[in-house]
């Protein structure tokens, strides 16, 4: 939902209401003539009516409405109407109590705005429907040039813009008065960047058109620091755009420069950068080389930690322990997304899991199994949860966890719209806005993959993937192996040490481990962390599946499920043959 909008100019904190005395009774003083006395009580319906609104108090509404019908259409201070205010704060049981009594929908305020255009503003589709359905008008403009999609805009509602578009037919190419279209207002700090990315998609909006400063709308992203904005511009329209100057002869980076703040300066140089490129090449291209970089670091900088252990035996072990641990606390400052304004997910977590799952597989077949052989048992688990571990890594990598590929259909068979969103059929929640859809329940959007995703249980950083419908199984079945993996290593590890420093004692030993033998040691500390992390992990994920939902699919109730231990087991193994769970709440999984 959109974000609160003041009507206009006012004073700080003002609301909308009947204006105030020009001046306040008080006692005469000696020279100067007193005030008039306040007028007589009287039935002051307009603002009777506002201030019943402004409190919430829905009974004195309705007795003002029933007693004094007039009171629906009695203006306020800047010209408001109680319809007015009620879309302004959204109160669904006035709108439908003045609507019942014939308020006017079309009424301005001061500044040419109806009651339509607040409900826009304020992103509520419900309000939006029964205007128009009562004869509002999507078409009319406000003293500014503003349609109900400019101040639907201005609130940043994606569910209000895609409904004035498909219901009612409204464009996006609309121009007010300083010849700004949607896509101004959105890039001029108005919106967010859902919206912004909704205006790109399909030709929506055309971002290469002046306004009639000659501002397009990568000079007001510039000016109003939108580093994302901009780098989405660029990628759709060019290079070239940074040439084109306003009326005043000003560039987007000298716009960005003007202001003050951190990401002012890093939009003012990303800018820079791709002016001054000397390619003829006006495209524009993510951080790939960063990318890579964080994604193989976790793996191949060990690499070079460990080979400097054999190569200088006493100093290059020291470094080592220092490279390592340099790296580890570089891996836990990692953010979901790169910091950068292309937002790609960051792929440290899982280079450096797949870093751990090499190395942890490369020692122990050239260090600690032929230290250990013939340990037939350690030796079989390790082997097997090597050579099962990789191929159900790439496969959970690989695979579609289970997207929504077509919007929620009725109880009739029809496909839901964002018209069912404004009829109250669904909820606000229910409408996608960057699928455009109706997702279907037990369906969720996930912002990093950018798509809705059926019976979605996470984004699992460690697999730069969702776990869903599709394979939540799979990933499950998968922390088994690696536990196992894990916890056969550790054994092995133990058993390794024991064997090779069998002649000293624990003192002697712990020197010479860490001067002689980081690669062993190092790793036995991260498996051994790393088992606890992967059991709770495992527990957590057995906790939701026993109770039939997903981790971000809890019951409707914060009360705790009480199963038996029968429908546990009955929701254990409908989890892994792919059927229905047994839950105690109505929900309809989406997969069924």
């Amino acid at each position: 939902m959109a974000h609160y909008y003041h009507p206009g100019p006012g004073p700080p904190g003002a609301r909308p209401g009947p204006r105030p005395p020009s001046a306040r009774p008080g006692p005469p003083s000696q020279g100067v003539s007193s005030p008039p006395p306040p007028p007589p009580p009287g039935p002051q319906l307009n603002r009777s009516i506002h201030d019943a609104i402004q409190q919430y108090d829905i009974p004195s509404c309705e007795r003002l409405v029933t007693e004094h019908p007039e009171s629906v259409n009695e203006k306020g201070w800047y010209g408001f109407s109680p319809l007015h205010q009620v879309c302004m704060r959204g109160l669904p049981q006035l709108m439908e109590l003045l609507l019942a009594h014939g308020a006017e929908v079309d009424a301005t305020n001061d500044y040419g705005e109806t009651a339509l255009h607040y409900a826009c503003k304020r992103g509520i589709p419900v309000f939006v429907h029964q205007l128009i359905e009562k004869g509002a008008s999507v078409r009319t403009t406000d003293k500014k040039g503003w349609n109900a999609m400019h101040h639907a805009a201005s609130g940043g509602s994606i569910h209000i813009m895609h409904y004035l578009s498909e219901v009612c037919g409204l464009g996006f190419r609309d121009k007010d008065n300083n010849g700004q279209t949607v896509m101004h207002i959105v890039c001029s700090g108005l919106a967010n960047l859902e919206a912004f990315q909704y205006c790109l998609r399909e030709q929506r909006c055309d971002p290469t058109l002046p306004d009639l400063e000659g501002n397009t709308p990568l000079h007001l992203a510039a000016k109003m620091g939108q580093g994302v904005f901009c780098w989405n511009l660029l990628t759709i329209c060019g290079c070239q755009m940074l040439q084109v100057p306003n009326r005043q002869g000003q560039l987007p980076v000298d716009l960005a420069r003007q202001g003050n703040t951190f990401k002012h300066r890093d939009i003012a140089s990303t800018l820079s950068y791709f002016m001054n490129r000397r390619s003829k090449d006006t495209s524009v291209a993510g951080p790939v080389s960063a990318w890579w970089a964080l994604l193989l670091t976790p793996t191949v900088v060990p690499v070079f930690a460990y080979s400097l252990e054999q190569w200088i035996p006493f100093y290059g072990s020291l470094m080592t322990v220092v490279v390592l641990g340099l790296m580890l606390v570089v891996v836990f400052q990692q953010t979901h997304r790169l910091q950068h304004a292309t937002r790609w997910a960051n792929p440290t977590y899982i280079g450096a899991f797949a870093g751990g799952l090499f190395h942890t597989a490369a020692c122990f077949y050239y260090k600690v199994l032929p230290a250990i052989w013939p340990q037939l048992f350690l030796s079989v688990c390790g082997v097997a949860g090597t050579l099962i571990c990789f191929p159900m890594f790439y496969i959970l990598i690989r695979s579609e966890p289970g997207y929504v590929k077509r919007p929620k259909v009725n109880e009739e068979g029809r496909t839901m719209t964002i018209k069912d969103v404004g009829e109250g059929t669904c909820g606000l929640t229910d409408f996608c806005g960057t699928c455009e859809m109706v997702k279907p329940v037990m369906a969720k959007h996930c912002k990093l993959c950018e798509k809705c995703v059926s019976g979605l249980d996470h984004h699992c950083l460690f697999l730069y993937n969702c776990v869903a419908r599709n394979n939540h199984r799979l990933f499950v079945t998968f922390i088994q192996f690696v536990l196992l993996t894990q916890a056969t290593f550790v054994c092995s590890a133990v058993l390794y040490f024991g064997q090779v420093y069998a002649s000293s004692t624990i003192w002697e030993a712990v020197p010479t481990i860490v001067t002689g033998d980081v690669w062993v040691a190092s790793l036995l500390l991260v498996n051994c962390l790393c088992l606890f992390w992967g059991c709770n992990l495992l527990s957590q994920q057995y906790s939701v599946v026993l109770k039939g939902y997903t981790t971000v699919q809890s019951p409707p109730t914060l009360m705790p499920m009480d199963l038996s231990f029968k429908g546990q087991v009955n929701n254990l193994v409908n989890f892994y043959l792919h059927r229905r769970p047994h839950i105690d709440y109505d929900v309809q999984p989406a997969w069924t």
